[in-house]
Parts: C-alpha cells; sequence; structure tokens
C-alpha cells in the first residue's frame, strides 16, 4: 500500500507519485494477474513489481490440484493477518508506542464449503460462508500496557482495509490480543445442516512492514517496498487478496464446468482492485469505513481457452460468482464484481 514513512503524515506511492496531504483521499489501483489450470493450479503475478514476485495457489494433489501452494481461502486468511500486522505499524506510531514492531499472529477461518462444493445450490450470504474469523497476536519484546493493547486491537478493527470487509460483510469477527502466549480458538458447534464445513489457519511472523506468512508446509512472504518502509520481499497483502478472489473465481468456475462436461477449462485472468486507502493511513473521520466505500471497483477479466461456447462461458462466470466464497463476500457488501469473460 501506498502510506506515511518515516512519521511523516504524507503518503507515498510504490511508484514515485507526488506526496498528497492528509486531507486528501488516497485512491490506489492494484492488479494480478493470474494464469489458472487445467487443473487446480494457478500462478499469480502482481503487476507493480515487473514480475518479480509469484504467488502460487493450488489444492492439494488427492484434490486435483499441484499440491504446490496454499488455497485461495488460505490467501484470504494471510491478507487479514497480514493487514492487521501492517495497520497495527500505522497505529502504534500514532499512539507513540516506539517498540510495537514484532508480532505473532495466528488467523483461523471457520467456513462452510456447501456452495463452492453445490451441496447448497442458493447463494449465501457471506455470513453463512464464513462461519467465523478468529484473529490472534501475541506482540514479542514490547512495553505496551493492557490498556493500549486493547485499545490498539480496536483501532485496528477499524482501519484495517481487510478486516472492514469481513466486519462490513456481518462475519463474526473475533480478534484476540495478549501478551500471553495465544490461547486456543474455541470450536463452533456442530451445524448438522451444513454438509462440508473446515477450519483453515495460518501463522504470521511479523516484523514491521514484512511478514513471514505458514500455511502447513509453505512460506509465503507479504511486505511493503523498501521505500515504504518494508523489506521489499513480497507482494502486499492486498495483493493476496486480489490473488485469493481470482484464484478462487478460476476454482469455483472450474467446478461448475467440471459438472457440466466441460472438458477443458483453462484461464489468464487480470483482476484489479481500486481502493481508499484513508482508514489503512489512519486518516480522520476514516475509521469504520463501509466495505463499499474501501472497494471502489473490483474487474475480473479473463480469457477462458475451453471447447465451451461463449454463451456456456458466461453461464458458467454467472454460476461461479454466486458460489464462490471470496465473490460471496463482495456480494454481501454491496460490490458488484465487474468484468468480461471472452473465449480465448
Amino acid at each position: 500500500y501506498q502510506r506515511r514513512v518515516h512519521g511523516d503524515v504524507s503518503a507515498v506511492s510504490k511508484t514515485g507519485q507526488r506526496r498528497k496531504s492528509m486531507t486528501e483521499s488516497l485512491i490506489e489501483t492494484m492488479r494480478v494477474k493470474v494464469s489458472s489450470g487445467p487443473n487446480f493450479r494457478s500462478r499469480a503475478v502482481p503487476t507493480a513489481y515487473d514480475g518479480k514476485f509469484t504467488l502460487i495457489a493450488s489444492e492439494p494433489e488427492e484434490d486435483g490440484g499441484s499440491g504446490e501452494g496454499p488455497n485461495p481461502m488460505e490467501y484470504a486468511i494471510m491478507a487479514v493477518a497480514v493487514c492487521a500486522q501492517e495497520e497495527s505499524q500505522v497505529i502504534a506510531e500514532a499512539m507513540g508506542l516506539k517498540d510495537w514492531k514484532k508480532v505473532d499472529w495466528r488467523c483461523e477461518f471457520d467456513v462452510n464449503l456447501d456452495g463452492y462444493t453445490g451441496a447448497n445450490d442458493k447463494p449465501m450470504a457471506a455470513s453463512e460462508v464464513f462461519r467465523k474469523v478468529w484473529l490472534g497476536a501475541s506482540p514479542r519484546g514490547t512495553s505496551i500496557t493492557a490498556d493500549q493493547l486493547a485499545e490498539l486491537n480496536a483501532k485496528v478493527q477499524a482501519t484495517c482495509p481487510v478486516i472492514r470487509l469481513f466486519a462490513s460483510a456481518g462475519v463474526n469477527f473475533e480478534s484476540v490480543y495478549t501478551l500471553q502466549e495465544l490461547p486456543d480458538n474455541t470450536v463452533l458447534p456442530e451445524d448438522k445442516t451444513i454438509k462440508v464445513a473446515e477450519r483453515m489457519h495460518v501463522t504470521v511472523a511479523g516484523d514491521g512492514y514484512h511478514s513471514d506468512v505458514k500455511v502447513e508446509q509453505f512460506s509465503v512472504v507479504l511486505a511493503e517496498p523498501e521505500e515504504d518502509g518494508g523489506s521489499g520481499k513480497g507482494p502486499n497483502p492486498m495483493e493476496a487478496l486480489i490473488t485469493s478472489l481470482a484464484t478462487c473465481l478460476y476454482e469455483q468456475s472450474l467446478v461448475v464446468a467440471q459438472e457440466r462436461d466441460v472438458k477443458l477449462w483453462v484461464a489468464f485472468a487480470d483482476v484489479s482492485f481500486k481502493v481508499n486507502l484513508d482508514g489503512y493511513l489512519n486518516k480522520p473521520n476514516a475509521q469504520n469505513m463501509a466495505a463499499k466505500d474501501i472497494y471502489q471497483e473490483v474487474i475480473a477479466d479473463a480469457t477462458i481457452v475451453t471447447d465451451a461456447s461463449q454463451e456456456a462461458i458466461d453461464s458458467i462466470r454467472t454460476a461461479a460468482l454466486l458460489r464462490c466464497p471470496i465473490s460471496r463476500l463482495f456480494a454481501s457488501v454491496e460490490v458488484e464484481i465487474k468484468g468480461k469473460w471472452i473465449k480465448g
């Protein structure tokens, strides 16, 4: 993200745009290009870094993927945790907390996958898909008090753009900041109406604007550029969220295509978010922004290599938007996913 650096109250972009005063809204467009298929594997390249970084999303081999990377949902989970890590740096600076930098995070999603699998044939609200989001933070080497920690937690929830997406969608979101070891997340009561329920999680070792993410056997680095105070060793958390949406849409469309006996389904997608970063920058009057005011435009264009007709492509796209868990998140906050899928 574009953000404050060195205690300055202005914002600096990765591309050397002019400094903007805190009275101006900071709007940024971020893009990720994704090649997917023919199985449940995608290669995502954020466009801001001249091809420097690649994110691989995949399902396990036993589920038809390559087993080479985290799945699309896990990219959304890491986006939550790393956005919170970065936002906590912004808030801590504003609070005068000079030794808030290194934080251990764990983020867990309890998800209902009945829409994704087709067990539920009706569009689901995000609050039904995401039964619970749990976020835990445990700082290292800080003199912060318990009261300051509670204040920091509340302010991060009010300003982190990824958390605001879930909050605006009415998702049950529990955020626990502790000076002790992270507690266990409670187990949700069994819901016998749900056929496919799963808990997924990631852990993050945050160090300022650099985060080392662990997802099962996989490691992912998310960071801000060096000129923005980060390590420059990975894409940012919003680009992880874009990757999550792009790859989730592909996987869901592949599921639908297979249900309809389409033999070939490969996608080359260009997905972008136009986002208002005023809350992320902790600007005055930018707390608790509605997600539709943050995510001002979401576009997911794609070229589909397939033996299906254009009419079939359009129908599969519509079905995928109604079933993909991440697209349901945006639908629940009244953010339309625009774009065209064309036959290639």
